[in-house]
């Protein structure tokens, strides 16, 4: 007997599966597109009889490095003067397909500043020599990763699985829609994410999932798109101990079967969980401490000097994290980096220069191979659009602050001209829409989330810029025309006034919306915290009320001032 479930045929004889790593073996892959009766795990692993895709295949990626250095120019709290420090110090190194690395040090050691340099993330200029299969990286190779920040960006009023259906519509090899759901729905069950599918993510102002819940979505959200090399900044950050065991075993698996490189910062990981790496390399102030396999750590610490032994019954990791740390009782992090200096780094970087010429990016993209994204435009704009007008719908903070700025700012000033007909005066009506015009301040937080989230995903190659600007622009457009025709109308009506000229009041207030809702953009996007844009946007909608043209204009102010009518678009 069987139950079907989606696309899958579940087995009802399942046993238990074994999480204890068992040697130096391939694991069972929950991901194995090549083998018809593969296993899938969720916290726990299931069995399922049919192939999700056949055609489908990760694409084998070896990456290597050769002296990466990034350092930056900062300020010396006691002298005040501008020193020089180096994040990365010539750092090596090879990355294989289906092996698991860890990227160990302590704090400040320079961990995610090397992942995001080798995952072509890193904004601080750095050198150094980066290459896949053997080829310098170039921009498809956002392409065939995946990547998992440090931190879950995800907006709160999303459910789960649309958060995986989005990022799989944009990055999948194909445009087969049904192939993208079967793809969600099993990294929905191999996250153990099924149950929580339809429920909205959430956040500061909507409850949603929990947070371990919410970093198996940042881990699905990557893995959907089945990539080649899988760069993650602590997995396993925000979940039990149990659960990371289980979701980085689950990695490993996918590694394994598929061939998938897998460079994890792991942050003092458990015995368990640091049995599932293959490789480790370790980092203490920018310099490298050890790159090479796991299993020959232990060893090669104690060649360093015999006091550097693990001590029975202590954690390899929680020791050799010890060893680099200065302040520590046995950290030495000087020897250690001068015996790698001396004894290794030769040995490394002769592996960089032994790894073989294969096929280049373009060679294992199957989808549009010669374009930097794999969706096409109108897949993005359709994209974008039914997430936007999505978002909109189930942010009611937003439209009720909109339409009830709208409707008292309308019904105030028009109980203030009610029924003075001609006797109107039109600036007044226009300092109205100038004051209404500042509801747009509710938009800010929500800008300046989003804009956190549109830099990871036009970093990750989903889309571009300018299908997201117009689309963000023609949503707020017509949200902004509906709420200027609500206070037109009001406003219009109760004072009395001719019909004739009220498309005049109409496109001059939908003129002052425009004008403020690109002001809000344009300040979320220069502002670095929104406190800051909070108090930008008060201050200017203040200069443009003061120089409106009508309580202020060019003959009643300086010379050296009256520029500032020119600017003020109310």
């Amino acid at each position: 007997m069987s139950e079907r479930k989606g696309n899958y045929r579940r087995l009802q004889n399942d046993e238990p599966y074994d999480v204890e790593a068992k040697g130096e073996e391939p694991m069972e892959s929950p991901l194995d597109f090549k083998n018809p009766k593969r296993q899938t795990s969720g916290l726990s692993i299931q069995q399922y009889e049919e192939p999700l895709a056949d055609d489908e295949v990760f694409p084998e990626l070896t990456v290597s490095f050769r002296n990466l250095t990034c350092k930056v120019d900062t300020v010396d709290h006691l002298t005040k003067g501008k020193i020089t420090k180096t994040i990365l110090d010539n750092v090596s190194g090879v990355f294989v397909p289906g092996s698991m690395v860890a990227i160990m040090g302590p704090s400040g050691s320079g961990k995610t500043t090397l992942l995001d340099c080798i995952a072509q993330k890193k904004t601080l200029p750095y050198s150094g020599e980066i290459r896949v299969n053997g080829h310098p990286v170039d921009s498809l190779f956002q392409r065939v990763i995946g990547y998992v920040p440090q931190e879950d960006f995800i907006n709160e009023n999303v459910t789960v699985r649309e958060c995986l259906t989005f990022s799989a519509r944009l990055k999948a090899q194909h445009d087969n829609d049904e192939l993208i759901t079967e793809t969600v729905d099993w990294a929905l069950d191999v996250l153990s994410l099924t149950e929580v599918a339809e429920q909205r993510v959430g956040g500061q102002q909507t409850r949603g999932i929990s947070g371990g819940q919410k970093r198996r979505v940042c881990i699905g959200r990557a893995l959907v798109a089945k990539p080649g090399v899988l760069f993650a900044d602590e997995p396993t950050s925000g979940l039990s101990a149990t659960d990371a065991l289980l979701v980085m075993q689950c990695i490993r698996n996918i590694a394994r079967r598929n061939k998938m490189t897998v460079a994890a910062v792991i942050h003092q990981p458990r015995h368990d969980v640091f049995a599932r790496f293959d490789h480790l390399v370790l980092l203490a102030g920018g310099r490298c401490c050890y790159n090479g396999p796991r299993k020959d750590a232990l060893g090669y610490f104690k060649a360093v000097r015999k006091d550097f032994e693990c001590p029975t019954y202590t954690s390899p990791a929680d020791h050799f994290l010890d060893l680099v740390t200065v302040g520590s009782e046995v950290g030495e992090p000087d020897t250690i980096t001068a015996y790698y200096e001396t004894n290794k780094r030769k040995l490394v970087e002769a592996s960089v220069s032994e790894v073989p010429k294969g096929s280049r990016v373009r060679d294992t993209i199957t989808w549009r191979p010669d374009a930097q994204f794999a969706a096409p435009f109108c897949r993005q704009f359709n994209c974008l659009l039914e997430r936007e007008l999505r978002l909109n719908i189930r942010d009611p903070q937003k439209v009720t602050a909109k339409a009830g700025n709208a409707l008292v700012m309308g019904v105030l000033i028009g109980m203030m001209y009610y029924n003075v007909k001609e006797a109107f005066t039109p600036a007044f009506g226009y300092i109205g829409l100038a004051i209404l015009s500042m509801s747009a301040m509710v938009s800010l937080p929500s800008f300046f989330s989003d804009r956190l989230m549109f830099n990871l995903e036009r970093m990750d190659q989903l889309y571009p810029t300018f299908p997201y600007y117009v689309v963000n622009t023609g949503v707020g457009l017509v949200i902004s025309l509906v709420w200027n025709v609500v206070f037109s109308i009001v406003v219009w009506g109760m004072a009395g006034l001719g019909w004739d000229k009220f498309n005049d009041f109409l496109l001059i207030g939908f003129a002052v919306f425009w004008a403020t809702d690109g002001l809000v953009i344009l300040i979320a996007s220069g502002c670095r915290t929104m406190e800051q844009s909070m108090a930008v946007f008060n201050m200017t909608i203040g200069l443009f009320l003061l120089f409106n043209g009508f309580s202020a204009n060019t003959k009643t102010t300086p010379s050296w001032l009256s520029w500032l009518c020119f600017g003020s678009p109310l």
